[in-house]
């Protein structure tokens, strides 16, 4: 039996992070691999603080406060479900993680040598795919959804989180694989697969 293994997707919004891991997490299932879906921020008592301020129209919170509060709801993602999925045999798939605080909070106005510092204590994933896809084509595919925007849901926004994913994509030291998330969704889907059969899954079917 394949060790259960800790999976991450991140990109900007509209780069397809919640379609695709689902997509995966059933996959896996398919094959006969034990797997969650799971996603920061999360259902708990602080992740939910998260979401009403990102949709809220006033800020409350800001810089470091939102970093601050993301980073506290990883923990407690951790500590609460990834951990204990992982020691049972449950391969994790997450929307998003760590690497969405170096990201959204550096271009938030945060330190970034302060946000490596206290990042690096969480666990690293065993692969992270970045969904990579063109600023405007995200914000198209979250206007279609038909739902209020959120803070960070904005063209110059985006376009400056794309470019610090794909500098981190450079220089981190996470296992990443870069994913053009452009493409429609079944050559999207079929790269992810063929670069995970390759690492980690070879009975995963395409």
């Amino acid at each position: 039996m394949t060790e259960a293994k800790f999976i991450v997707f991140e990109g900007i919004d509209g780069a397809g992070t919640t379609t695709l891991s689902k997509m995966l997490v059933r996959k896996l299932q398919d094959a006969g691999v034990p797997a969650l879906w799971t996603y920061e921020p999360t259902e708990g008592p602080i992740g939910q603080m998260i979401r009403r301020e990102l949709g809220a129209d006033k800020e409350t919170f800001h810089g470091p406060e939102m970093a601050l509060l993301f980073m506290a709801d990883r923990a407690h993602h951790l500590r609460t479900k990834i951990i204990p999925m992982l020691k049972s045999g449950v391969t994790v798939v997450s929307d998003r993680y760590a690497l969405s605080t170096l990201a959204y909070q550096s271009v938030d106005g945060c330190d970034e040598d302060w946000l490596y510092e206290v990042n690096k204590t969480f666990r690293v994933p065993d692969i992270t795919f970045l969904l990579d896809v063109d600023a405007e084509l995200g914000l198209s595919r979250v206007g279609g959804r038909g739902e209020k925007l959120e803070r960070y849901e904005k063209l110059e926004t985006l376009v400056a989180l794309r470019a610090r994913y794909l500098e981190l994509f450079e220089h981190s030291n996470y296992p990443m694989r870069l994913i053009d998330s452009n493409q429609n969704l079944e050559a999207t889907e079929a790269a992810i697969l063929g670069e995970l059969r390759l690492v980690e899954f070879p009975s995963l079917a395409l």
